[in-house]
């Protein structure tokens, strides 16, 4: 609950101050850096979605 909040809260932030969402307002290392993070988090999640479905379907059709 408290990485949704995290989340909502920097979501909030961007929205409101859409100058710090701009690519070059950082630099080229941390946007690397930004889109590894990002990469690992899309690596990680997907399978864990993709279960979940699968198991939600399994469920539903029995």
């Amino acid at each position: 609950m408290l990485v949704l909040a995290v989340l909502m809260l920097a979501w909030v932030v961007v929205a409101l101050n859409p100058g710090i969402a701009s690519p070059e307002s950082y630099s080229l290392p941390l946007r690397r850096l930004l889109g590894l993070v990002a990469a690992g988090l899309d690596v990680s999640l997907i399978p864990v979605m993709a279960y979940l479905v699968g198991l939600f379907a399994w469920v539903l059709n029995r």
